[in-house]
């Protein structure tokens, strides 16, 4: 096994202090820079991005590099892009802020007006849309819910229950049922039936004042406006926290979710990207170098998206963020802080090269170890902080060290 060498201590402490950073850190994507970009949605391998003034993107490089996407789209009216969803397995629908509903059936290479019969303009813009596999659910400002079922050749309207003023967020279709987020709370409809009640329970705030939602497995997760995240294992009978202290007064813009992790994006006072395990909430921030507001956030293979208000996108590595979480748990150090005498305990780790590096980046430790528990006794060096980098069969570790 070859083990990493670093002959000159600064170098090291150059490598400890950079190491979380360059595993955890967003980058700027070619192609959009400084533009406002509001959402995205993946059709095969291409994502697709929606901008406010800039009209429609996409990229074949899970977000890399990024062409213009516009065609049959009027600069002047339809360039303001408020959310973007896939009707179908092949057909991609644009709702514009100043001229209603568009579609594409060739990977956006062209797109067509299906606005029809709906009140969509300038002053009654659409704000949210879902489908399935034959019907088109839209939020119009001010006019209401419409639907179609002749992909935009006829709307019919459907507000019967409706106690809001209808400024609509998002909606989504889950379990037969059609759901709206607005800002006085979240409600529910049959998509048979189109009759609308109020699902609030639970929730903060009255009304509640809510952004958006997302459905896996039949458990919906909610985002609000001030107030965190919200999940509901009964279809939005019931909601309960999943916020700690620190997200508790977020505005939450996005959710998505992968196998174990949930996501979300806070465009407010936040501006940040955050994740959790979702058997164990425990909300941290994703990367670093995140230099704008989230908009919107999606996964495309094993990358992790960005819609950013003033930057464009920015992608972050999952694969990078994933080895790192594998190789920090299967690691523990006990006590820490300590007198200087301390356990490393390895759960699948065998082979092992130690470096401990005080301050100066002077190497007070070296060796070399075939063990799954280590102690090591620094008690004879100074109080103070140390950082030991630790070379695996696995990969790399870094970790502060106290002694006390």
């Amino acid at each position: 096994m070859k083990f990493l060498k670093i002959n000159k201590p600064l170098s090291i402490l150059f490598f400890v202090f950079s190491f979380n950073t360059l595993f955890a850190q967003w980058n700027q994507t070619s192609g959009l820079t400084g533009i406002n970009c509001q959402r995205f949605i993946k059709l095969g391998n291409t994502v697709f991005a929606g901008t406010d003034g800039s009209g429609i993107w996409k990229s074949n490089d899970d977000g890399a590099t990024w062409e213009q996407s516009s065609n049959g789209l009027n600069p002047s009216t339809d360039y303001s892009i408020t959310e973007l969803t896939v009707l179908g397995a092949n057909t991609l629908i644009a709702a514009t802020y100043d001229n209603g509903l568009f579609k594409s059936d060739d990977n956006g290479a062209n797109w067509i007006s299906i606005t029809g019969t709906l009140p969509a303009s300038s002053v009654y813009p659409v704000t949210a849309i879902t489908s399935n596999a034959n019907m088109i659910i839209v939020g119009v400002e001010s006019q209401g819910i419409y639907y179609t079922t002749d992909s935009g050749t006829t709307w019919t309207q459907a507000n019967t229950g409706w106690t809001t003023s209808m400024f609509y967020r998002t909606l989504i279709i889950a379990n037969s049922h059609v759901y709206a987020t607005t800002q006085d709370g979240v409600f529910k409809s049959s998509i048979n039936t189109f009759s609308w009640s109020p699902i609030n329970t639970g929730l903060p705030g009255t009304p509640p004042s809510t952004r958006t939602i997302c459905n896996q497995n039949d458990t919906l997760y909610l985002g609000t406006s001030n107030d965190g995240i919200y999940r509901s294992l009964d279809f939005g009978q019931n909601w309960t926290s999943l916020n700690t202290s620190t997200t508790q007064n977020f505005r939450v813009s996005s959710i998505i979710f992968d196998v174990e992790k949930l996501y979300f994006a806070s465009n407010g006072a936040a501006n940040n990207v955050y994740s959790t395990n979702k058997n164990n909430i425990n909300w941290t921030v994703v990367g670093s170098g995140l230099a704008s507001s989230p908009n919107d956030i999606i996964i495309s293979n094993s990358h992790l998206l960005a819609a950013t208000g003033n930057d464009g996108p920015y992608k972050f590595s999952l694969t990078a963020d994933l080895t790192k979480n594998i190789i920090e748990n299967n690691f523990n150090i006990s006590p820490n802080p300590s007198k200087g005498i301390f356990n490393l305990d390895f759960n699948s780790i065998e082979n092992s090269s130690i470096k401990i590096i005080n301050l100066l980046g002077k190497c007070v430790y070296q060796n070399d170890y075939e063990s799954k528990s280590i102690q090591i006794d620094l008690s004879d060096q100074d109080k103070g902080v140390y950082f030991i980098v630790i070379q695996t069969n696995k990969g790399l570790i870094e970790q502060k060290l106290i002694v006390e």
